[in-house]
């Protein structure tokens, strides 16, 4: 036990400036690096249409050719990019970072029938006839669909089988 302690006071005293610098300047400028990452991953910033992803440039000629365009952001977070377009009309369109559409928000119109799976449209057709689809968003494993009678439908994105109705 002695020798411990007669370790720690040799340690202590031994102790220099140049050592303690050297052991916490490292420490600090990780907590620097950690601690700022959160500023710089995550940020979006306006753009042009032409800086667009050209599946995305493409999409909006020919679904929306007489739309005019209000707003068009990237967002980046950490390993992902995102676009928003925001048409002059209120319909929001977001793609990834390859340009395919990703949500379809038609607001106050419909979404068009082109861009919905056939399997889903029948079933909102056949189960909601005269109900609008008037948002979509694809997901990994599902599709989203809001209609204009509140209701939101899941369906399985392989079967197009409906696997969630919430009100």
């Amino acid at each position: 036990m002695e020798n411990k302690v007669s370790k720690m006071k040799e340690y202590w005293t031994n102790l220099t400036w140049k050592s303690v610098i050297v052991r916490l300047v490292p420490l600090m400028l990780l907590a620097l690096v950690l601690g700022t990452s959160p500023i710089w991953a995550d940020y979006s910033k306006p753009i042009s249409v032409k800086e667009l992803p050209t599946t995305a440039q493409e999409m909006l000629k020919e679904w929306f050719p007489d739309s005019r365009i209000a707003f068009v952001e990237k967002e980046i977070e950490y390993f992902s990019k995102t676009y928003k377009v925001i048409l002059a009309d209120g319909m929001k369109l977001e793609f990834d970072r390859k340009g395919e559409w990703t949500t379809v928000d038609a607001k106050f119109h419909s979404v068009p029938s082109e861009l919905v799976p056939q399997p889903i449209l029948d079933y909102v057709r056949e189960y909601y006839p005269g109900v609008k689809i008037v948002s979509i968003e694809k997901k990994k494993r599902e599709y989203e669909i809001d209609l204009s009678n509140s209701l939101e439908l899941k369906f399985d994105n392989k079967h197009f089988y409906l696997t969630d109705l919430d009100d």
